[in-house]
């Protein structure tokens, strides 16, 4: 693929309701966030042509709503981050690229992904546009629209918050839900006061290896026959109903631990994303945008992993998960305060290359109903994935079925590529990868 012409337009909140001098005071978790993009990758069929003007006018009158989005982030002396909503104004990118949307074949992850997406790179935080978009034009009629926020503005949820008040007013729709930009429910106690061990957190410095092994990604598809046959092995022998996520989750966690062939006394931990809103007591308000993703943090050694029935992996993902709630997420602020600054707090999990899990499930997200006026999305994903030990739980266009996007090193993507197919094979054959929507 080939992009014929790039082009940048700044988009400002609509004037009429724009909150240009006020400022966001960040959470202590937002502070702690990775310092990338939250992206999300969108194919329509069509859309050429009237896309790009549809999308700047409504997103103009979208930004009125969550006015830090067109914002900067201003630094703090500790090494974090506010948002200053100074009307820096969003980055919006126009493309036009050489071929055809069926060149993409099923979607599986690919280099050309990056060029659907806006460069990033910024010398200074202070300089970061904290909302980018891309709409790419194809000779087909076909568009890709690349929806990136900073991830210490907000979690994937405020994100498909937005995303949707955008598609509301794209299509003349009244907006449901006004978002709440009170940060302060999050805010630490006075004295911070942790009550747990907070295993999903360490300190340290983020350090760039001079070198870093061959990694790749792929999408594998878990459909509804399959997903139900995981949760009824997940669920032998425990009190408790697996979830969707739990049995694939869980089934993902022994599979990948088996490619990568680790020691039996190898301690290895997955941290989870986890929702907390519904878990504070009481709940944070309908709309708080923010990130309110804590970890969870499962943990086990390889060799129980691998021998143990599949239950007990979804028991430990399933007691990991559980304890999410409002003390421990209370203790996980107070902890975060008490340390010396955000920038030297990591996540304690995925430390070292081919060990840990991270993952991340969007499968409730409606990614599929996003309609700016040209039709639905055929395809949905996110543009990056060659990351080890990476793993994002996607909705796929096909009723009750999980798309599951996964970096790992090479030399182990082969060998879970295997597992699962010999999974599929047991079911009698089955789709092995995400699918054409299309056909």
């Amino acid at each position: 693929m080939k992009i014929k012409s790039l082009i940048k337009h700044i988009v400002h909140p609509s004037s009429s309701f724009s909150s240009s001098s006020s400022s966001s005071s960040l959470s202590n978790n937002d502070q702690i966030m990775p310092r990338y993009y939250t992206r999300l990758l969108l194919f329509y069929e069509k859309g050429q042509g009237v896309a790009s003007p549809l999308l700047k006018r409504s997103l103009s009158h979208a930004l009125a709503f969550f006015p830090p989005l067109a914002g900067r982030f201003r630094e703090r002396s500790d090494g974090g981050v506010d948002i200053q909503c100074s009307d820096g104004g969003v980055e919006f990118w126009e493309a036009s690229a050489e071929g055809r949307l069926r060149e993409f074949g099923d979607f599986q992850p690919n280099a050309d992904f990056l060029q659907l997406s806006p460069v990033t790179f910024r010398s200074s935080i202070s300089e970061t546009p904290i909302l980018l978009i891309q709409v790419t034009e194809f000779e087909c009629g076909g568009v890709a629209l690349l929806i990136g926020m900073h991830h210490h503005a907000g979690d994937g949820l405020s994100l498909m918050h937005f995303i949707t008040t955008w598609t509301e007013i794209a299509t003349g729709k009244q907006v449901s839900l006004i978002p709440s930009l009170d940060r302060t429910p999050l805010k630490a106690r006075d004295p911070a006061t942790p009550m747990f061990q907070h295993v999903e957190y360490r300190l340290g410095i983020p350090t760039i290896p001079d070198f870093r092994p061959p990694m790749t990604a792929k999408n594998f598809t878990f459909n509804a026959e399959h997903i139900q046959i995981l949760k009824q092995k997940a669920g032998e022998g425990v009190s408790f109903a697996p979830t969707k996520y739990e049995a694939v989750a869980s089934y993902l966690w022994r599979s990948i631990t088996k490619a990568r062939d680790l020691a039996s006394s190898q301690v290895i931990k997955v941290g989870m994303a986890v929702d907390g809103r519904n878990r504070f007591n009481p709940p944070l308000p309908d709309g708080y945008f923010g990130n309110v993703n804590f970890y969870g943090c499962a943990i086990s050694e390889a060799g129980k992993l691998i021998q143990q029935p599949l239950s007990y992996a979804t028991s430990c993902i399933h007691d990991a998960v559980k304890r999410i709630d409002d003390k421990y997420m209370r203790s996980a602020l107070d902890w975060v305060e008490q340390q010396d600054s955000p920038l030297s707090i990591l996540p304690g999990f995925c430390s070292c290359l081919g060990v840990d899990l991270g993952m991340t499930s969007w499968i409730r997200f409606p990614l599929y109903e996003f309609d700016f006026g040209w039709g639905r999305p055929v395809f949905a994903t996110i543009p990056v994935a060659a990351v080890d030990g990476l793993i994002v739980l996607l909705p796929s266009s096909t009723e009750g079925a999980i798309n599951a996007s996964i970096g790992l090193l090479e030399q182990h993507m082969a060998k879970l590529e295997q597992e699962i197919e010999l999974f599929y094979e047991t079911l009698g054959g089955a789709d092995r990868s995400g699918g054409d929507p299309r056909s």
